[in-house]
């Protein structure tokens, strides 16, 4: 019951600010990780069903730009629930903001919660090009006791940097768009790469997704998801995810 309460809250804070363009994209899809991601994770990352939620909307004082992840919906023993929060404060007379995310993970067996508050740069070129990066601090809130670990104290764990570039084009008369995310964590705690196995203080993922706008608001979308010290794995590690997603 709580999570349904977290999911409905989340939805109403998307869309509760004076809005100039919003959006509500409900997406549905299959993971599925490599061989290293399931040794690592087991049920976890395998072939995974998946029920995904997105939400943005602009308006005068920023943006704000959200999404609620569903794995293994029909698995009430492995079902995990993430949930991202981005919100960024423009700053007069400038294309730099105000930045804020805060990632929140929820397994059976252990929790996780980012908070990274920072400054960012985003522009949109005339070519239809949108460019984001963001440098923040990262704070971390966890709980692992889960997987049997005690010890680790919650707070400062090092720096974050992230690049986005977006772009809509058309191919063979039809519409498709383009988005690529890396997000590099530095500095990061020894206690804490312990814990996630990643053992070293730097550590990236990313993911480039390609979406076929088939109708207005139906869209076939592929996504690969990848990452190197991160994501709870040493070493690189990776994944493809295929979806259908429905915008309102």
């Amino acid at each position: 019951m709580n999570k349904l309460k977290l999911i409905f809250c989340f939805s109403v804070s998307i869309f509760s600010l004076s809005t100039h363009a919003a959006n509500f994209i409900l997406e549905s899809g299959v993971m599925d990780w490599s061989q290293k991601a399931e040794d690592s994770f087991g049920k976890q990352r395998s072939e995974n069903a998946f029920i995904k939620v997105h939400g943005s909307n602009a308006t005068d004082f920023g943006d704000i730009y959200g999404n609620v992840l569903i794995e293994d919906p029909d698995d009430q023993e492995e079902m995990g629930i993430e949930v991202v929060l981005i919100g960024q404060a423009n700053l007069p007379n400038s294309d730099f903001n105000f930045y804020s995310q805060v990632y929140v993970k929820n397994e059976p067996d252990w929790s996780e919660t980012i908070i990274l508050p920072g400054v960012s740069w985003d522009k949109v070129f005339e070519n239809g090009l949108y460019f984001q990066s963001a440098a923040t601090l990262n704070y971390v809130i966890a709980d692992y006791r889960g997987l049997g670990i005690d010890g680790w104290e919650n707070g400062y764990n090092g720096l974050y940097f992230t690049i986005t570039t977006s772009k809509d084009f058309s191919l063979f008369d039809q519409d498709f768009s383009v988005m690529w995310t890396q997000e590099h964590y530095i500095f990061r705690d020894e206690l804490y790469t312990s814990i996630t196995r990643e053992e070293k203080s730097f550590g990236f993922n990313g993911w480039l997704v390609i979406d076929w706008h088939i109708l207005k608001q139906l869209s076939a979308a592929i996504s690969y998801r990848y990452s190197n010290n991160n994501m709870g794995v040493k070493g690189y590690s990776d994944g493809v995810f295929y979806s259908l997603k429905y915008s309102f």
